[in-house]
């Protein structure tokens, strides 16, 4: 028998130029299935490029923003409102429909299907409020941390399990190189976070000021969302703000430095990123980090604490200056570690999650 299973994003377009970390994970896992023929299903969106090279069927459904803003943000009534999705679903019967977000319309979208699929609920973050549906039947996380997260804040005997989130596979294409000019007296710091507190944005910014008091050169790239180029004057810090992920990746492989100064982070794709294309990485080890960060990784710095950041950051620069051979060594471990989360391993640990489901 022919095994199906149907992934639902809810919160964007796979095909977004602007992609998340979600859309990154379905994108690059699809494709690696060897045993379940896969379906994606998101939501619409305007900045959209098609993709026929995935071998993928692919559809798209929307909300119904005005009987959503009637019934449910005025009237309070909490109106189904995303009707396409069941029709998708039911007309695909796939054996396992495996949703990344909105756990709290799993129950009202499983209970309008004209049979019932096995449901996998995966969490790729944190939430204020923590909803298990009743129809689901395996939880995924993308970390032991997070893992451990849910464990604590529910008594849900379903059971968890964690599947870690894959090396993106365009930046599997892209042809890895080293920088072609290397001048370590300027070296280029890249932050990708966008102005987020949780990341360590104004940590960040403090140890900036740290580098310019003591006059230390260096060249800064901010990416991410929330960044205004206008409150940004000095001619070190180059505001990139909001990128397609290609972009993003070009900067990275680009950079000599990659800084993540997280406080809260479940799994961390982007220093995954980072690690495949050879960056020093000065981050914080906490949360999902710690699984795969380590002293022989990375320069591992303190969260909330600009001052070690600080500390950190003229380390890095010293390695990359004067203490080249270390600085390699650091940058290669990070490498191999990576391919530990290649999308042909990754996948193959999903897969046999679903036939232990099935």
């Amino acid at each position: 028998m022919t095994k199906k299973v149907l992934h639902v994003q809810f919160h964007e377009d796979v095909h977004s130029i602007y992609r998340s970390s979600v859309d990154t994970v379905i994108l690059t896992l699809m494709p690696e299935f060897k045993s379940y023929i896969p379906v994606v299903a998101s939501v619409s969106y305007n900045n959209r490029v098609e993709r026929d090279d995935l071998q993928v069927t692919f559809y798209t459904f929307t909300e119904d923003k005005l009987i959503n803003r009637v019934f449910n943000k005025i009237l309070n009534i909490g109106v189904f409102t995303f009707s396409r999705l069941p029709s998708i679903i039911n007309n695909e019967r796939p054996n396992i429909v495996h949703f990344h977000n909105r756990h709290n319309l799993v129950d009202r979208t499983i209970g309008r299907l004209k049979y019932l699929p096995k449901v996998v609920c995966h969490y790729h973050r944190h939430f204020k409020e923590l909803n298990i549906p009743n129809s689901c039947n395996i939880i995924l996380t993308v970390s032991e941390n997070m893992k451990n997260y849910i464990l604590t804040k529910t008594n849900s005997q379903i059971p968890i399990r964690v599947s870690y989130n894959p090396i993106p596979f365009d930046l599997l294409s892209m042809q890895v190189r080293e920088k072609m000019e290397v001048s370590y007296n300027e070296p280029t710091i890249i932050y990708v976070g966008g102005s987020a507190h949780h990341k360590g944005f104004q940590d960040l910014m403090s140890t900036v000021e740290l580098l310019d008091i003591e006059n230390i050169p260096y060249k800064l790239l901010l990416a991410g969302t929330g960044l205004n180029k206008e409150n940004f004057t000095s001619p070190k810090i180059e505001v990139l703000g909001l990128l397609p992920h290609n972009k993003v990746l070009e900067h990275i492989m680009g950079a000599d430095i990659f800084v993540h100064p997280a406080h809260i982070e479940p799994f961390g794709i982007a220093v995954l990123e980072a690690m495949y294309l050879k960056k020093l990485i000065v981050a914080t080890h906490v949360d999902g980090l710690k699984e795969f960060l380590n002293n022989d990784n990375s320069i591992k710095v303190n969260p909330k604490d600009p001052k070690n950041l600080y500390k950190g950051m003229i380390k890095a620069f010293t390695l990359l200056s004067k203490h080249r051979d270390s600085a390699n060594e650091l940058q290669q471990k990070a490498f191999e570690d990576s391919k530990m989360f290649h999308p042909s391993l990754i996948s193959r640990n999903l897969e046999n999650l679903y036939d232990e489901l099935l």
